[in-house]
């Protein structure tokens, strides 16, 4: 099939076929990829692409392009961006790029929409964390509701918000996430992934005051660590990491303890690291999402 008629058929109105169409465009070199994205942002058709290991994810169409497409350079996919925010904001990529937007009064009300509008929380947390950056009063009560109503959901975006931006009224969320915390990880629920873990740690520790150090005791003297056969020793690590990087008087039981486990195990794993080589591909510098 020619690229002609390849763009041809990214115009077809039906959804299936234009969405193969435009996932051929991923392999064409031939073809701009800016040009057929700038055209397409508002396709919000759905489809069931493969998605890693042997399972299926409905996602926009436009969404897939996002991630898949190239730029030829970096201000047409700033470009790209910026559209996007502006115009399709209710993709899921709009959310997970928000950490790249500069946190002024240009964007404070699409942030703001964004947070508000009904999406998965994985993607949602990121328009909380960047509300949360603009420090405005009036969003606590409604990061509060959000934070309580979806506690289950906490992950390493909420955590990272509740550690940067800490407000005494989150921290009764982070002492009643941890029964949560336990059985997610005896479930073992895919998407508690281990930074969400180290910052729900971090996010604790970070209070430095007399709730967070009886928390953090409650966590660091349980034994096992956790009430099932895990990884014990990587979420210690976890735990006592955020207890030395923000030691404090309230801190210092457990600081005397935690500081000599991670130098040993500082030096167990010293000499075993592997010196990595990066090697620039032959071609034309690409852009990605």
């Amino acid at each position: 099939m020619t690229d002609t008629q390849v763009l041809d058929l990214t115009r077809c109105e039906i959804p299936l076929l234009r969405s193969v169409a435009l996932n051929i465009v991923t392999n064409r070199t031939s073809i701009d990829h800016y040009e057929v994205l700038m055209d397409h942002l508002n396709d919000t058709a759905r489809v069931n692409w493969f998605f890693q290991c042997a399972s299926f994810e409905w996602t926009y169409v436009s969404d897939y392009m996002l991630i898949n497409y190239e730029w030829k350079s970096k201000d047409s996919r700033d470009k790209t961006l910026r559209k996007v925010l502006k115009d399709h904001n209710y993709l899921e990529q709009a959310y997970l790029k928000l950490g790249e937007v500069k946190q002024d009064t240009t964007y404070y009300n699409i942030i703001k929409t964004m947070a508000q509008r009904d999406i998965r929380m994985r993607a949602k947390s990121h328009a909380l964390y960047a509300l949360a950056a603009y420090k405005n009063p009036a969003d606590t009560a409604f990061l509060l509701d959000v934070l309580t109503s979806e506690s289950y959901y906490l992950d390493e975006a909420w955590f990272t918000l509740v550690k940067d931006y800490p407000i005494a009224s989150y921290q009764p969320i982070l002492a009643h996430y941890l029964r949560t915390f336990y059985r997610r990880i005896c479930d073992k629920d895919l998407a508690l992934y281990d930074n969400s873990v180290e910052m729900y740690f971090n996010a604790i520790a970070g209070y430095k005051n007399k709730e967070s150090a009886a928390l953090l005791t409650k966590i660091f003297f349980r034994s096992p660590i956790v009430p099932c056969t895990e990884d014990t020793a990587t979420y210690r690590s976890y735990l006592y990491r955020a207890i030395v990087k923000n030691d404090c008087p309230l801190y210092s039981k457990m600081t005397k303890i935690a500081r000599p486990y991670l130098e040993e195990r500082e030096k167990l794993y010293t000499g075993l690291s592997v010196d990595s080589i990066s090697v620039q591909a032959d071609g034309p510098v690409v852009f990605r999402w």
